[in-house]
């Protein structure tokens, strides 16, 4: 049980980073029987078959003997407190001045019976003294120790834990004793449970004792009442339960031939197997850190199980003393077995030093050497990386979007954007209503104001009347109707004065009046006109009147056209418009706008036959267009899009093929695209 104890101690600051490819490095032995082993700073401290040594592990690959104190008998226990060495031998115990460990000097002994197991805590040092019981001795002088008081256990006291207030003794033969050490002089009885077995160890936490039992496997026992234990759950293991550890959720058996039994305590009354690791030999001790579990084996030696999946626990890596495995302590990348008669064997525990710097990663704070603290860094064992700003899993030296809004990081720098701002690619830098992302997407600079006359025509709008800058989807919408001639520019006013946003109805009259000036004519209204208007409204007009006469009146006209945009027009004038924009390349003049209309207008003509006169007449001929580029302004004018790569290689291989290109202009106007188009106008095609 001492030997349990001394190694949890000494793994539990311990973060190991070992891992299955790691190496199991060199050992060095003196000479001896080696029971017990306790690690201070430089030094091990070594309980042997012949008394005290000490054994310089500074420079682990060369340990060094330093020092030995011949007790003249066998050293089966050792615990160090401050500058003092407590022994527990086969004549009691022998207490060391360690202070210079080169020369440790004899400072007292007490009694003459056989000690198994020491623990010093303050100015009290708890003795297993086998068929003896407890043993509790006041060291305060340590020149002169003296009895504090006994407590005699029935059976056999082979290991004992001390915690809190209370000492919980393994007995073989009775089972756990609980005894009240609050008052060190005079131990009193606290409470027992007789396990079933032979109880050659106990781990303590929180309100349970985890009993290894011998044949018996684990038994919980609830301590909670320190004076009435009782049986909690128990787990009857397939070997020889030697040795316990307990860790989270879960008991760690060290199970003789059985090897390592991970048992799930997550229901203290209804323990479960997890899983187990069957080692070589025969499992006699186990401490537990993190991932691993480090196994005392016997004639097998080291074994250490990676338990990162309590019910698959796998070999991690194991070293095979030439000895016989008690107990095992793990300081640095070492671990110190206490090896029977083989003597010390420090096994070298290949732990992960990322950068190569000689300090293990468990202990480095910057592991990977970049700089940056383990801590802060989002990549600590890369050293390209440390920062992944979008934390999409990329860090920023190899994500070529560092913020993931879409814009590259190389777009974002070269249009002097922040690549680590994601709001960047919904701003808009250059105050054009067109998002930076948009901007870039077609190639132009998010930096410089880049719109069309129609663009920035409704970009006024945006501003005047609903007193913000455009989004980028309505911004396109707006512009892409009146540039396909779908809506005048009276439409589009409409759409925005009638629009929720604007919320008409929220307006006075005043307010009103002045977003018309501001908006439809870039001006203040002049007081003669307010009061008109004024005037007109207290008369009965509604605003929808008010607003017909603005975009009926020639300064809005002038307005509209010095952006190219028709100011008012019929939905039939706006088809027979779009036909000179896309095939003659020119706004319509009056007189042929007139004509065309008319012929709609009254019946003489289709949507069907406009097309055709136009695509058909002298000053389209006269383009002399090429196939690719006939075919293309047929897409444009009758379905109001780019052709698409199979529509547009189908139409080729017929004119190609020498098929007419009336007779392709037919196809177009049969096709229900077409019809849909002309729909939308009011137009029948036929």
């Amino acid at each position: 049980m001492k030997h349990i104890l001394l190694i949890l101690s000494l793994l539990l600051g311990l973060a190991n980073t070992l891992h299955a490819e790691d190496s199991i490095g060199t050992t060095t032995l003196f000479g001896g029987a080696y029971n017990d082993v306790k690690n201070v700073g430089n030094y091990a401290y070594v309980a042997s078959g012949a008394g005290l040594k000490v054994i310089d592990v500074s420079n682990p690959a060369t340990p060094q003997l330093v020092a030995k104190y011949d007790t003249n008998d066998s050293a089966n226990g050792i615990d160090i407190f401050g500058n003092k060495a407590y022994l527990a031998t086969n004549k009691g115990l022998l207490i060391l001045d360690v202070s210079t460990p080169s020369n440790p000097s004899f400072v007292s002994q007490y009694g003459i019976s056989k000690y198994y197991g020491v623990d010093a805590a303050g100015d009290y040092v708890y003795i297993a003294s086998g068929s003896a019981g407890l043993v509790v001795l006041n060291v305060f002088d340590p020149t002169a120790p003296t009895l504090s008081g006994t407590y005699e256990t029935i059976g056999y006291t082979g290991g004992v834990s001390v915690l809190g207030n209370y000492a919980y003794v393994a007995d073989p033969t009775s089972g756990l004793k609980i005894i009240d050490i609050s008052n060190p002089a005079a131990p009193t009885f606290s409470g027992t449970y007789d396990t079933t077995g032979r109880a050659l160890g106990v781990s303590v936490l929180g309100n349970y004792a985890y009993v290894a039992d011998g044949l018996s496997g684990l038994q919980i026992i609830d301590i909670s009442i320190p004076a009435a234990p009782t049986l909690s759950g128990t787990y009857d293991t397939t070997g020889d339960a030697r040795g316990v550890s307990v860790l989270g959720n879960y008991a760690y058996v060290a199970d003789s031939s059985a090897g390592l039994q991970i048992i799930d305590i997550s229901t203290p009354a209804a323990p479960t197997h997890s899983g187990t690791y069957d080692t070589t030999g025969s499992a006699r001790g186990v401490s537990v850190l993190g991932n691993y579990a480090y196994v005392a084996d016997s004639s097998a030696g080291l074994q250490i199980i990676n338990i990162t999946d309590p019910t698959t626990p796998t070999l991690s890596g194991t070293y095979d003393t030439t000895g016989f495995a008690y107990g095992v302590s793990v300081l640095g990348n070492y671990a110190y077995v206490a090896d029977g008669s083989a003597g010390l064997s420090i096994v070298k525990v290949q732990m992960t030093d990322t950068d190569n710097d000689g300090v293990p990663d468990v202990t480095d704070t910057d592991d990977d050497n970049d700089g940056v603290l383990d801590n802060a860094d989002a990549f600590p064992l890369n050293a390209n990386e440390s920062v992944d700003t979008d934390g999409d899993g990329t860090g920023n030296n190899a994500d070529t979007d560092d913020d993931n809004n879409g814009i590259s990081d190389a777009d974002e720098i070269a249009h002097g954007l922040n690549p680590l701002d994601v709001s960047d690619a919904t701003a808009d830098a250059d105050g054009d209503g067109i998002s930076n992302a948009d901007e870039i997407q077609a190639g132009t600079d998010p930096q410089v104001a880049n719109l069309t006359d129609v663009e920035k025509f409704v970009k006024r709008f945006y501003e005047v009347i609903l007193g913000r800058t455009p989004d980028s989807a309505g911004l396109v919408d707006w512009s892409s109707k009146l540039e396909g001639l779908s809506k005048s520019g009276a439409d589009i006013a409409k759409g925005f004065i009638f629009s929720a946003e604007y919320n008409i109805d929220s307006k006075s009259d005043t307010e009103y009046l002045n977003t018309l000036y501001s908006a439809f004519f870039d001006r203040a209204g002049d007081t003669g006109r307010l009061a008109y208007w004024h005037n007109q409204i207290a008369l009965g007009a509604s605003r929808t009147d008010v607003l017909d006469g603005f975009l009926n009146s020639l300064e809005f006209i002038n307005l509209a056209e010095s952006y190219g945009i028709i100011a008012n027009a019929t939905p039939v004038e706006l088809f027979v418009s779009r036909f000179y924009k896309q095939t003659l390349l020119r706004n319509p003049d009056a007189a042929g706008l007139a004509d065309w209309t008319n012929r709609l207008n009254t019946g003489i003509a289709s949507g069907s036959d406009v097309a055709f006169g136009f695509v058909f007449s002298n000053e389209f001929i006269a383009r002399n267009l090429n196939n690719n580029d006939f075919v293309t302004v047929l897409y444009r004018a009758f379905f109001g899009r780019e052709p698409d790569t199979v529509g547009f290689n189908g139409w080729m291989t017929q004119l190609n093929a020498g098929t007419t290109r009336k007779a392709v202009l037919q196809g177009f106007l049969g096709a229900v695209e077409f019809a849909n188009l002309a729909g939308e106008y009011g137009i029948r095609v036929r």
